[in-house]
């Protein structure tokens, strides 16, 4: 039940009708509550001045009445209540969360400030926003004046710290203001400034670094209360600092991030909020720090790299597992000093450092039958240093050991035949030593780096890598700096999701026709390739509105279709056969003139080939199955474990990745359509989130592809003409898939609940 407000005294009512807006979600307070911090400390520090603003007494009074009445109301939670309201007295913690919680779901919660006068009011029914939310100025100036109805803003008025009415919501339509204490705690400053349409955020949505300066922090577009579009970012002087996009809600497109010197961060990118293909980062200085290759969202390996360009380690992973299968790590001088071979080894990796001489930290990684956890290993780091003409007086530290038992160091000096001094340490000694390293110069006027081998006896075995401890950069007058590292054109795939191609908006020209089914597709620029496998052709669009050309026709059923470059294209597809069970034929051809000529692309052989992958614009992943010696035909080929080849040639070499480089999932159903053309499958592909990735194969001779991915374990139930499969979970259904046409659909599961309206129409569709 809603709870109601206590009356406002006259004097209130005064200050109330001045109006500030949102600030912060109930449940925020709650958790940070729950975990025994005090958000109003954090107002303390920007408001303790609040008191001082010449306060209008009648409406400090009514205020305190109305804090008052809050304290007594059984529906309300006070945050921060003044000593002398004597407030939950006697309660205990329990029971103090219990009361919190119940006003943050069915009630309402008021913050204070630390004067004891309110700061925020909000009311909620079953944890949505519902009734009155306001904002009050440290001097008692309501400043935001909101209704909601089932978590929609219906009315808001605006009010800047003069009480003029500075933005308002109507009839659920206008723009709403959130507002926060200036630093300093100079009263309130506009902090989010949001379209609404229809009770929901829709349209443009800004947040501040600092309003009065116009210094926008993020820009974003909403639709119907969830993000929709382009999003920008700024650092606190207006420098971009990112750009992403989002489609329902969810991160979809590239993500960009950029240093303060311009220079590119990060490059990725995501669908459905998830991460996928290749991602990269960037040091400051603009060389390459990491890059992720993956398979849709399965990592299938990582390289790292120092910031003097030199390789730090590469890894090749296990999806099933998201372990470490294979991989290697090598010191600044080159040299391995770690691998991992079957799962089983580890691997240095050197954390972040600076040219200038900062400390470098090192992870120890075990995986595979010899797992202990991860061990911190102790690094050397320098505390002071003492130039001398030919040498230099270092005091080292290593912190205390715990379960390391001896920790060595040999410091290699600069030069030639230099001698290696050593250092040593064992548990219980102190942290500090001093060591004299000789220098074949002046230490002044010396730059480079400075090296130790290392070697760490700990519980988990001798561990040994090389480490920088000391760096000066040369003194260099008038260099050039690199240029900053920019994006460069990419091809774009098209994708299908719900019996849609989406990716480019002059698709929808094509896609009301009806003699063309498309697959698949990408675009460059201004030109598009669509596959289509209804009838079996490859289209092609020179520029917008031009028409679409057939440029090739197929003798086989197209499965995929990948573009590198305006001019290097490649497509694979099966052939039909009467013994599927024995292996399904299938033909990889490529172009490298736009699709003009084709030629046969051979890949190492496999009895199914499953999926075609573009890691990047030099890389190309194929997927497929083998089937072993003692394979007997009542067995299901499509459990078996798959190979991967990768080629980064074009397709002149191929690199076997192994029969666990991507291991399927565990299959938790199978289903046969009651014509038996049809299989479908359900597999776990889960890692830290439950997900279940659903197969259909179209013909009893095709290869099944995957249609969609659910957070549950889905029942699956055929329709009696075997084009519709449905997806229910306790005997409900929340998803289908419609073979006709190739469309899907699912519902969200709010909390495990089954949306009504889904489950009636996939009941209807399976009639």
């Amino acid at each position: 039940m809603r709870a109601e407000l206590p009356a406002l005294s006259s004097g209130a009512r005064k200050a109330g009708s001045q109006g500030i807006g949102g600030g912060g979600e109930l449940l925020y307070y709650c958790k940070m509550l729950s975990s025994r911090l005090q958000p109003i400390l954090v107002l303390a520090a920007l408001c303790l001045v609040g008191v001082a603003f010449g306060r209008d007494a009648d409406v400090e009074s009514g205020l305190r009445r109305y804090v008052a009445a809050c304290v007594a109301d059984p529906n309300f939670y006070v945050f921060n209540p003044p000593a002398e309201l004597n407030a939950y007295a006697g309660e205990n913690q329990g029971a103090l969360q219990k009361r919190m919680l119940a006003a943050a779901t069915n009630g309402a919660v008021l913050i204070l400030y630390p004067s004891g006068l309110p700061f925020q009011l909000k009311t909620t029914r079953n944890r949505m926003a519902d009734g009155p939310g306001k904002t009050w100025s440290a001097d008692g100036r309501l400043q935001t004046d909101e209704v909601y109805e089932a978590g929609k803003l219906k009315t808001g008025h605006y009010y800047s710290a003069e009480g003029k009415l500075i933005a308002e919501v109507k009839d659920g339509a206008g723009v709403q203001l959130e507002f926060v204490p200036k630093d300093g705690g100079h009263g309130l400053t506009i902090r989010r400034e949001s379209q609404i349409q229809g009770g929901e955020k829709s349209g443009r949505e800004r947040l501040f670094n600092d309003y009065d300066k116009g210094l926008v922090q993020t820009e974003s577009i909403y639709r119907e209360g969830k993000k929709n579009g382009p999003e920008k970012g700024y650092m606190s002087d207006g420098k971009p600092n990112f750009q992403t996009s989002y489609m329902a809600g969810r991160e979809d497109g590239e993500a960009i991030y950029w240093w303060g010197n311009g220079y590119v961060q990060s490059l990725s990118w995501h669908k459905d909020g998830r991460e996928t293909g290749n991602s990269s980062r960037y040091y400051e200085s603009g060389g390459k720090e990491a890059e992720t290759i993956r398979a849709g969202e399965l990592t299938v390996s990582e390289a790292r790299w120092y910031p003097e360009g030199g390789m730090m380690a590469y890894q090749s992973f296990d999806p099933a597992t998201h372990r470490v299968k294979q991989g290697w790590s090598f010191d600044r001088d080159g040299s391995q000093n770690g691998s991992v071979v079957d799962g089983a080894g580890a691997l240095v990796l050197a954390g972040d450092s600076s040219f200038a001489g900062a400390p470098e930290e090192f992870n120890r990684q075990i995986f595979g039958r010899d797992v202990i956890g991860n061990e911190k290993l102790p690094v050397l780091r320098w505390t002071a240093i003492k130039g001398k003409d030919n040498a230099a007086e270092f005091t080292f530290a290593v912190p205390a050991l715990s379960s390391f038992k001896r920790f060595q160091a040999d410091i290699i000096p600069p030069g030639a035949n230099a001698v290696p001094v050593s250092l040593e340490w064992s548990a219980g000694d102190k942290e500090e030593k001093t060591v004299r390293v000789p220098w074949p110069s002046k230490f002044e006027t010396w730059s480079g780096n400075l090296y130790a081998r290392i070697k760490v006896d700990s519980v988990g075995g001798e561990t040994h890598f090389t480490q920088r401890i000391y760096a000066k950069a040369p003194e260099v007058v008038g260099a050039r700096r690199p240029e900053p590292i920019k994006s460069a054109p990419k091809p774009w795939e098209i994708f299908r999701r719900s019996g849609r191609l989406y990716g480019d908006s002059r698709l929808s020209e094509f896609l009301e026709r009806a003699d063309y089914k498309a697959l698949c597709g990408w675009s460059f620029e201004k030109q598009i390739w669509l596959l289509s496998d209804e009838p079996a052709v490859l289209l092609h669009q020179a520029e917008p509105k031009a028409k679409w050309d057939v440029v090739r026709k197929f003798d086989f059923r197209p499965m995929g279709f990948a573009m590198l470059t305006s001019d290097r294209l490649l497509m694979w597809g099966t052939k039909p056969t009467s013994t599927p069970e024995k292996g399904i034929p299938y033909r990889v051809d490529q172009s490298l003139d736009g699709g003009r000529t084709w030629s046969s692309l051979t890949i190492p052989q496999v009895d199914y080939l499953t999926e075609m992958v573009v890691l990047d614009n030099e890389m190309i992943a194929f997927y497929g199955v083998r089937l072993p010696k003692d394979f007997a035909a009542d067995k299901d080929w499509f459990e078996l474990r798959k190979v991967c080849f990768v080629t980064s040639d074009g397709g002149a070499h191929f690199t076997e990745q192994g029969n666990s480089f991507l291991n399927i999932g565990t299959v938790t159903a199978k289903s046969v359509s009651p014509d038996g053309l049809h299989r479908a499958y359900v597999e776990d592909i889960g890692f830290l989130d439950p997900a279940y990735r659903v197969y259909v194969s179209s013909q009893k001779d095709h290869i099944p592809a995957p249609v969609t991915t659910v957070g549950v374990n889905p029942k699956l139930t055929w329709s009696k003409d075997s084009q519709i499969l449905g997806f229910s979970q306790d005997g409900k259904f929340f998803a289908f898939v419609n073979l006709r046409d190739g469309s899907s659909e699912k519902a969200d599961l709010d909390q495990g609940k089954v949306d009504p309206a889904m489950d009636q129409k996939v009941r209807e569709l399976l009639k």
